[in-house]
């Protein structure tokens, strides 16, 4: 009523008096307790950054709280389990951070956390400048490298590296390039990096060599003719080379002559080979006669080529000719092209015994074994999709057209198989590399791109009902099980 009053004691019991004088009285145990360390501090909260996937612990949790260096000696920090925050995605995130001082008494504390993108917390290092030669395709994951936050490498998914859009250098011509990769990580964050590629010179990329060579005396061959066809590596030299005597050789008398000839190439570049000629007084039938592996030889698959058809005959001079007759011209012993692998550059050597008995170098030739390969284009399909964790059929990432690139079919019996296929674990742009064999047996690889989606998990969080009692919580009964299904059915019945 109006006019109480309440007076407190020192050991906090309470008198009630009342307007007539009337009391009552409220023990001090009822109403008072020994103040706790949760009473004497307030912890604040202050947000943490931490990379993505990190397991949070108490490190993390002490980190939290902007005064942790004020709370008693022996308080400890953890995460409230029910409301863990969720690290495996970046952006900012709700937590809860438990402190515990020494008397047992606690406060919840809220605490944001910001979980770095990937692009933020891996590197992306360049390598050391690679050489490549002129309009030599480069793979971009090989040009660069990726660490994680610890500073350990790791491999993306294929795909993941790719060049920035506009941003693929010019390999087509001499000097350091430089372009920029991207990467794209497993959250879908990206990062470019600068890197630098040198196209080697002509002279870079070839390390021709002298081949033997006869002449009689007083005459000196041209220069182009004493230089192989191949250079030391197997190389083909290029067609627009120009070859030029840099030191004659002297074919005054029988005998050896040294020489040097200057081989400069269509970008300017050049190199100088020494060469030693034989010089005689007659010449013999195969140094009379030189032979040269023809360009653009093709066979169909199971036929057979004519040795005779596929070399190219020059004198003495560097004049084209002919063979003398009787001139024997055969596939060297165990170096004829095997002509059964359809859609294959096959290699053989052919060899020439003359009149005299003499006989020719054996020289190498590449033929061109064709099948339906080379009939038909395998070009990627556009917007192909599949949900993360799915599986994709190499067949629908494929279209088949005409050389000329109009649509058409595959001829029946095509199969299609994955050399590498792609990562559907993660969600983003992700690319494979499709075989496909045709009823021939000849091949042909095609690299596709196939966008990840998200799956219908992804996109749904399931409501978590309230706990069920059960007897033994590792081993629940079929009834047990039954009702958490319910449950778990009923809290989620309205998201369908």
């Amino acid at each position: 009523p109006e006019g109480t009053t309440v007076t407190v004691g020192d050991d906090g019991t309470a008198t009630v008096t009342y307007p007539d004088q009337s009391t009552d009285t409220i023990k001090g145990s009822d109403l008072v307790r020994p103040a706790t360390d949760a009473d004497k501090y307030e912890p604040e909260g202050v947000e943490i950054t931490v990379n993505r996937n990190t397991k949070l612990g108490p490190t993390e949790a002490k980190e939290a709280i902007k005064n942790a260096q004020s709370l008693p000696e022996r308080t400890t920090y953890s995460w409230a389990d029910e409301k863990l925050p969720d690290t495996s995605t970046p952006g900012q995130k709700d937590g809860w951070v438990v402190v515990t001082y020494p008397d047992t008494s606690h406060d919840i504390v809220p605490v944001k956390i910001n979980v770095k993108k990937d692009a933020e917390s891996y590197a992306v290092t360049p390598n050391n400048k690679v050489s490549v030669d002129k309009g030599e395709d480069v793979d971009p994951a090989s040009l660069v490298t990726v660490t994680d936050p610890d500073g350990k490498q790791v491999q993306l998914p294929a795909g993941s590296i790719d060049w920035k859009d506009g941003a693929k250098p010019d390999l087509t011509t001499q000097g350091d390039k430089t372009g920029s990769v991207e990467v794209t990580f497993l959250d879908g964050s990206k990062k470019d990096t600068d890197v630098t590629i040198h196209v080697k010179t002509d002279a870079e990329t070839y390390d021709p060599q002298a081949q033997p060579w006869t002449t009689t005396v007083g005459k000196t061959p041209k220069a182009d003719e004493v230089i192989s066809s191949t250079d030391k590596n197997g190389k083909k030299m290029p067609s627009d080379a120009n070859y030029t005597w840099k030191t004659e050789p002297n074919t005054s008398k029988i005998g050896e002559a040294s020489g040097e000839v200057t081989v400069t190439y269509a970008d300017g570049s050049h190199d100088d080979v020494p060469v030693t000629i034989n010089v005689k007084d007659k010449l013999n039938d195969n140094e009379k006669y030189h032979i040269y592996g023809k360009d653009g030889l093709k066979v169909d698959k199971g036929q057979t080529l004519d040795p005779k058809d596929a070399i190219d005959v020059k004198d003495a001079n560097g004049k084209e000719t002919t063979l003398p007759e009787k001139s024997k011209v055969e596939w060297t012993k165990d170096k004829e092209p095997d002509f059964s692998q359809a859609g294959k550059d096959v290699t053989g050597e052919v060899t020439v015994t003359y009149p005299d008995h003499t006989q020719s170098d054996s020289v190498p030739v590449t033929v061109h074994v064709t099948g339906e390969s080379d009939k038909y284009k395998v070009a990627p399909r556009d917007g192909v999709t599949v949900q993360r964790g799915g599986q994709v059929d190499p067949e629908t990432t494929v279209v088949a057209q005409t050389p000329d690139g109009k649509p058409t079919s595959f001829p029946d019996e095509t199969t299609h198989k994955w050399v590498t296929a792609p990562d559907t674990s993660t969600t983003g742009n992700r690319t494979g590399v499709v075989e496909t064999t045709f009823p021939d047996g000849s091949t042909t690889t095609t690299t596709v791109s196939v966008t990840v989606e998200p799956n219908q998990s992804d996109k749904t969080t399931p409501k978590v009902p309230a706990k069920e009692p059960v007897a033994n919580t590792s081993s629940l009964t079929d009834g047990e099980k039954a009702n958490v299904q319910k449950n778990v059915e009923d809290a989620n019945k309205d998201e369908n």
